[in-house]
Protein backbone atom coordinates (compact mmCIF):
# COMPACT_ATOMS: atom_id res chain seq x y z
CA UNK A 1 0.00 0.00 0.00
CA UNK A 2 2.84 2.36 -0.81
CA UNK A 3 1.61 5.94 -0.92
CA UNK A 4 3.25 6.52 -4.29
CA UNK A 5 0.55 4.51 -5.99
CA UNK A 6 -1.39 7.68 -6.70
CA UNK A 7 1.14 8.39 -9.41
CA UNK A 8 0.03 5.38 -11.40
CA UNK A 9 -3.70 4.96 -10.76
CA UNK A 10 -6.35 7.18 -12.23
CA UNK A 11 -9.00 6.15 -9.70
CA UNK A 12 -7.18 8.18 -7.02
CA UNK A 13 -8.03 11.33 -8.97
CA UNK A 14 -11.72 10.64 -8.47
CA UNK A 15 -11.53 9.73 -4.79
CA UNK A 16 -9.41 12.73 -3.82
CA UNK A 17 -11.64 15.09 -5.79
CA UNK A 18 -14.69 13.87 -3.85
CA UNK A 19 -13.18 14.72 -0.46
CA UNK A 20 -13.79 18.22 0.84
CA UNK A 21 -11.16 19.62 3.20
CA UNK A 22 -12.29 22.96 4.58
CA UNK A 23 -8.84 23.95 5.88
CA UNK A 24 -7.36 23.18 2.44
CA UNK A 25 -9.79 24.93 0.12
CA UNK A 26 -9.30 24.37 -3.59
CA UNK A 27 -7.62 27.23 -5.41
CA UNK A 28 -9.72 30.05 -6.77
CA UNK A 29 -10.61 29.39 -10.39
CA UNK A 30 -8.56 31.55 -12.78
CA UNK A 31 -10.35 34.37 -14.57
CA UNK A 32 -11.12 34.15 -18.28
CA UNK A 33 -8.16 36.38 -19.10
CA UNK A 34 -5.82 34.30 -16.92
CA UNK A 35 -6.99 31.13 -18.66
CA UNK A 36 -6.35 32.71 -22.06
CA UNK A 37 -2.80 33.60 -21.01
CA UNK A 38 -2.17 30.07 -19.73
CA UNK A 39 -3.48 28.56 -22.95
CA UNK A 40 -1.40 30.91 -25.10
CA UNK A 41 1.75 30.08 -23.12
CA UNK A 42 1.14 26.31 -23.01
CA UNK A 43 4.06 24.18 -24.12
CA UNK A 44 4.21 20.49 -24.87
CA UNK A 45 4.82 18.47 -21.74
CA UNK A 46 4.69 14.82 -20.86
CA UNK A 47 5.54 12.02 -23.27
CA UNK A 48 3.97 11.70 -26.72
CA UNK A 49 4.50 9.02 -29.36
CA UNK A 50 2.96 8.38 -32.75
CA UNK A 51 2.19 4.68 -33.11
CA UNK A 52 1.55 3.39 -36.62
CA UNK A 53 0.27 0.10 -37.99
CA UNK A 54 -1.97 -1.14 -40.82
CA UNK A 55 -1.58 2.08 -42.77
CA UNK A 56 -2.81 4.58 -40.19
CA UNK A 57 -1.61 6.41 -37.10
CA UNK A 58 -2.65 6.66 -33.48
CA UNK A 59 -0.98 8.37 -30.52
CA UNK A 60 0.20 7.27 -27.10
CA UNK A 61 0.52 9.91 -24.39
CA UNK A 62 2.13 9.50 -20.98
CA UNK A 63 0.04 11.50 -18.52
CA UNK A 64 0.38 12.83 -15.00
CA UNK A 65 -2.53 12.41 -12.59
CA UNK A 66 -1.67 15.29 -10.21
CA UNK A 67 -0.21 18.51 -11.56
CA UNK A 68 0.20 22.27 -11.22
CA UNK A 69 -2.06 24.74 -13.02
CA UNK A 70 0.85 25.96 -15.14
CA UNK A 71 1.04 22.53 -16.75
CA UNK A 72 -2.69 21.97 -17.19
CA UNK A 73 -3.18 23.09 -20.79
CA UNK A 74 -1.75 21.02 -23.64
CA UNK A 75 0.94 22.29 -25.94
CA UNK A 76 0.44 22.49 -29.71
CA UNK A 77 1.69 19.00 -30.60
CA UNK A 78 -0.39 17.24 -27.96
CA UNK A 79 -3.47 19.25 -28.87
CA UNK A 80 -2.98 18.55 -32.59
CA UNK A 81 -2.59 14.81 -31.97
CA UNK A 82 -5.80 14.75 -29.93
CA UNK A 83 -7.68 16.70 -32.60
CA UNK A 84 -6.54 14.24 -35.28
CA UNK A 85 -7.94 11.32 -33.28
CA UNK A 86 -11.51 10.05 -33.31
CA UNK A 87 -11.29 8.33 -29.90
CA UNK A 88 -9.80 9.38 -26.58
CA UNK A 89 -8.86 6.19 -24.72
CA UNK A 90 -8.09 6.63 -21.01
CA UNK A 91 -7.23 4.11 -18.31
CA UNK A 92 -10.74 4.77 -16.97
CA UNK A 93 -13.49 6.99 -18.31
CA UNK A 94 -14.19 8.93 -15.12
CA UNK A 95 -17.05 10.76 -16.85
CA UNK A 96 -18.95 7.46 -17.08
CA UNK A 97 -21.64 7.18 -14.39
CA UNK A 98 -21.37 3.39 -14.19
CA UNK A 99 -17.63 3.59 -13.57
CA UNK A 100 -18.17 6.13 -10.80
CA UNK A 101 -20.76 3.89 -9.10
CA UNK A 102 -18.47 0.84 -9.31
CA UNK A 103 -15.53 2.77 -7.86
CA UNK A 104 -17.69 4.01 -4.99
CA UNK A 105 -18.71 0.44 -4.22
CA UNK A 106 -15.10 -0.71 -4.17
CA UNK A 107 -14.14 2.23 -1.97
CA UNK A 108 -16.31 0.96 0.88
CA UNK A 109 -14.72 -2.50 0.94
CA UNK A 110 -12.47 -3.11 3.91
CA UNK A 111 -13.36 0.18 5.63
CA UNK A 112 -12.54 0.35 9.32
CA UNK A 113 -9.37 -1.78 9.21
CA UNK A 114 -7.39 0.53 11.49
CA UNK A 115 -4.87 -1.14 13.84
CA UNK A 116 -5.65 0.18 17.30
CA UNK A 117 -2.07 1.26 18.02
CA UNK A 118 -2.02 3.39 14.83
CA UNK A 119 -5.41 5.05 15.23
CA UNK A 120 -4.08 8.25 16.80
CA UNK A 121 -1.50 8.71 14.04
CA UNK A 122 -4.16 8.24 11.37
CA UNK A 123 -6.44 10.71 13.17
CA UNK A 124 -3.61 13.26 13.15
CA UNK A 125 -3.17 12.89 9.39
CA UNK A 126 -6.90 13.23 8.81
CA UNK A 127 -6.95 16.36 10.96
CA UNK A 128 -4.16 17.95 8.91
CA UNK A 129 -6.38 17.87 5.83
CA UNK A 130 -9.58 18.59 7.79
CA UNK A 131 -11.18 15.21 7.23
CA UNK A 132 -13.21 13.67 10.07
CA UNK A 133 -11.86 10.65 11.93
CA UNK A 134 -15.06 8.83 10.98
CA UNK A 135 -13.81 8.74 7.37
CA UNK A 136 -11.80 5.65 8.28
CA UNK A 137 -15.07 3.80 8.83
CA UNK A 138 -16.43 4.58 5.37
CA UNK A 139 -13.47 4.26 2.96
CA UNK A 140 -10.95 1.52 2.27
CA UNK A 141 -7.73 2.43 4.12
CA UNK A 142 -5.54 2.28 1.00
CA UNK A 143 -7.77 4.77 -0.80
CA UNK A 144 -8.12 6.95 2.28
CA UNK A 145 -4.38 7.16 2.91
CA UNK A 146 -3.61 7.93 -0.71
CA UNK A 147 -6.33 10.56 -0.84
CA UNK A 148 -4.85 12.20 2.27
CA UNK A 149 -1.55 12.26 0.43
CA UNK A 150 -3.06 13.91 -2.64
CA UNK A 151 -4.91 16.51 -0.56
CA UNK A 152 -1.65 17.20 1.27
CA UNK A 153 -0.13 18.32 -2.03
CA UNK A 154 -2.59 21.22 -2.28
CA UNK A 155 -0.36 23.73 -0.40
CA UNK A 156 2.27 23.03 -3.08
CA UNK A 157 -0.18 24.04 -5.80
CA UNK A 158 -0.65 20.46 -7.00
CA UNK A 159 -4.19 19.25 -7.69
CA UNK A 160 -5.80 16.12 -9.05
CA UNK A 161 -8.12 18.42 -11.02
CA UNK A 162 -5.07 19.85 -12.83
CA UNK A 163 -4.03 16.38 -13.98
CA UNK A 164 -3.91 15.35 -17.62
CA UNK A 165 -7.14 13.37 -17.62
CA UNK A 166 -9.59 16.17 -16.67
CA UNK A 167 -8.00 18.38 -19.33
CA UNK A 168 -8.16 15.68 -22.02
CA UNK A 169 -11.74 14.79 -21.10
CA UNK A 170 -12.80 18.41 -21.44
CA UNK A 171 -11.15 18.81 -24.83
CA UNK A 172 -12.57 15.53 -26.14
CA UNK A 173 -16.07 16.41 -24.97
CA UNK A 174 -15.81 19.85 -26.58
CA UNK A 175 -14.65 18.21 -29.80
CA UNK A 176 -17.43 15.60 -29.58
CA UNK A 177 -14.91 12.79 -29.71
CA UNK A 178 -15.71 9.32 -28.42
CA UNK A 179 -14.30 8.59 -24.96
CA UNK A 180 -13.50 5.03 -23.87
CA UNK A 181 -11.85 3.38 -20.88
CA UNK A 182 -9.13 0.81 -21.49
CA UNK A 183 -9.80 -0.78 -18.10
CA UNK A 184 -12.77 -1.40 -15.86
CA UNK A 185 -13.09 -0.11 -12.33
CA UNK A 186 -12.66 -3.68 -11.09
CA UNK A 187 -9.33 -4.10 -12.90
CA UNK A 188 -7.88 -0.94 -11.39
CA UNK A 189 -9.16 -1.64 -7.90
CA UNK A 190 -7.92 -5.23 -7.92
CA UNK A 191 -4.52 -3.94 -9.00
CA UNK A 192 -4.58 -1.42 -6.18
CA UNK A 193 -5.90 -3.64 -3.41
CA UNK A 194 -4.61 -7.05 -4.47
CA UNK A 195 -6.51 -10.29 -4.17
CA UNK A 196 -6.89 -9.73 -0.43
CA UNK A 197 -8.34 -6.30 0.30
CA UNK A 198 -7.12 -6.44 3.91
CA UNK A 199 -4.40 -3.97 4.88
CA UNK A 200 -1.70 -5.19 7.23
CA UNK A 201 -0.33 -3.20 10.16
CA UNK A 202 3.00 -3.11 8.29
CA UNK A 203 1.33 -1.48 5.28
CA UNK A 204 -0.38 1.05 7.53
CA UNK A 205 2.90 1.83 9.27
CA UNK A 206 4.73 2.42 5.98
CA UNK A 207 2.01 4.67 4.59
CA UNK A 208 1.84 6.72 7.78
CA UNK A 209 5.63 7.10 7.85
CA UNK A 210 5.57 8.47 4.32
CA UNK A 211 2.80 10.93 5.21
CA UNK A 212 4.51 12.06 8.39
CA UNK A 213 7.92 12.54 6.73
CA UNK A 214 6.38 14.39 3.75
CA UNK A 215 8.49 12.07 1.61
CA UNK A 216 5.74 11.84 -0.98
CA UNK A 217 5.54 15.61 -1.36
CA UNK A 218 9.17 15.69 -2.52
CA UNK A 219 8.47 12.74 -4.81
CA UNK A 220 5.41 14.44 -6.30
CA UNK A 221 7.37 17.62 -7.03
CA UNK A 222 10.08 15.58 -8.76
CA UNK A 223 7.53 13.72 -10.89
CA UNK A 224 5.79 16.95 -11.88
CA UNK A 225 9.09 18.53 -12.91
CA UNK A 226 10.33 15.60 -14.98
CA UNK A 227 6.91 15.35 -16.65
CA UNK A 228 6.98 19.09 -17.44
CA UNK A 229 10.50 18.65 -18.86
CA UNK A 230 9.51 15.49 -20.79
CA UNK A 231 12.52 13.89 -19.10
CA UNK A 232 12.14 10.28 -20.19
CA UNK A 233 15.68 9.36 -19.08
CA UNK A 234 14.98 10.15 -15.43
CA UNK A 235 11.53 8.61 -15.59
CA UNK A 236 13.05 5.37 -16.94
CA UNK A 237 15.20 5.22 -13.79
CA UNK A 238 12.12 5.54 -11.57
CA UNK A 239 12.70 2.30 -9.65
CA UNK A 240 16.17 3.46 -8.63
CA UNK A 241 15.05 6.66 -6.91
CA UNK A 242 11.41 6.24 -6.02
CA UNK A 243 10.78 3.31 -3.84
CA UNK A 244 11.27 1.13 -0.84
CA UNK A 245 12.67 -2.07 -2.38
CA UNK A 246 11.23 -4.44 0.20
CA UNK A 247 9.71 -7.53 -1.45
CA UNK A 248 6.15 -6.49 -0.56
CA UNK A 249 6.53 -3.03 -2.11
CA UNK A 250 8.19 -4.43 -5.24
CA UNK A 251 5.33 -6.91 -5.64
CA UNK A 252 2.83 -4.06 -5.29
CA UNK A 253 4.56 -2.00 -7.99
CA UNK A 254 4.73 -5.01 -10.30
CA UNK A 255 0.99 -5.55 -9.92
CA UNK A 256 0.16 -1.87 -10.35
CA UNK A 257 2.25 -1.30 -13.48
CA UNK A 258 3.74 -4.25 -15.35
CA UNK A 259 0.84 -6.64 -14.83
CA UNK A 260 -1.69 -4.12 -16.13
CA UNK A 261 0.31 -3.24 -19.24
CA UNK A 262 -0.67 -6.27 -21.38
CA UNK A 263 -4.38 -5.45 -20.96
CA UNK A 264 -3.79 -1.80 -21.76
CA UNK A 265 -1.70 -2.70 -24.83
CA UNK A 266 -4.34 -5.16 -26.07
CA UNK A 267 -7.06 -2.55 -25.68
CA UNK A 268 -5.08 0.01 -27.68
CA UNK A 269 -4.28 -2.58 -30.36
CA UNK A 270 -7.90 -3.65 -30.72
CA UNK A 271 -9.20 -0.10 -31.12
CA UNK A 272 -6.49 0.69 -33.67
CA UNK A 273 -7.19 -2.57 -35.53
CA UNK A 274 -10.83 -1.53 -35.93
CA UNK A 275 -9.65 1.41 -38.01
CA UNK A 276 -9.95 4.17 -35.45
CA UNK A 277 -7.25 6.77 -34.94
CA UNK A 278 -6.97 6.85 -31.16
CA UNK A 279 -5.30 9.07 -28.61
CA UNK A 280 -4.41 6.67 -25.80
CA UNK A 281 -3.59 8.54 -22.58
CA UNK A 282 -2.10 6.41 -19.82
CA UNK A 283 -0.05 7.22 -16.72
CA UNK A 284 3.57 7.93 -17.64
CA UNK A 285 5.00 5.16 -15.45
CA UNK A 286 3.43 2.63 -17.81
CA UNK A 287 5.86 3.82 -20.51
CA UNK A 288 9.01 2.61 -18.76
CA UNK A 289 10.31 -0.71 -17.51
CA UNK A 290 10.93 -4.12 -19.05
CA UNK A 291 7.24 -4.72 -19.72
CA UNK A 292 6.33 -1.17 -20.75
CA UNK A 293 3.50 -0.27 -23.09
CA UNK A 294 6.05 0.83 -25.66
CA UNK A 295 7.74 -2.58 -25.57
CA UNK A 296 4.43 -4.46 -25.80
CA UNK A 297 3.08 -2.33 -28.65
CA UNK A 298 6.32 -2.75 -30.59
CA UNK A 299 5.98 -6.53 -30.14
CA UNK A 300 2.50 -6.27 -31.66
CA UNK A 301 3.93 -4.68 -34.80
CA UNK A 302 3.52 -0.95 -34.17
CA UNK A 303 6.08 1.47 -35.53
CA UNK A 304 6.73 3.87 -32.68
CA UNK A 305 8.02 7.41 -33.12
CA UNK A 306 8.53 9.76 -30.21
CA UNK A 307 7.16 13.27 -30.75
CA UNK A 308 9.41 15.72 -28.90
Amino acid sequence: MAMRRWGGLLCIVLFSSLLHAECLPPPIAPSASELQKLQAAAKDQGFLWKISKDGHDSWLYGTIHVNALAGFFPGPKVKQALQRSSILALELDLSDAKTQVELAQWARMGAGQVPAHLQSRLDAQLAQVCLPASMAQTMHPALLLMSIGVLGLRPLGLEAEYGSEPMLLGLAQAGQQKILGLETAAIQMQALLGTDSAVSAEDYELALQQLESQEDQAMALKLVKLWADSDLTTLAQYEQWCCNHAPKQEADMLRLLDERNPGLANGITQLHREGASIFAAVGSLHMVGKNSLLFLLAKQGFKIERIH
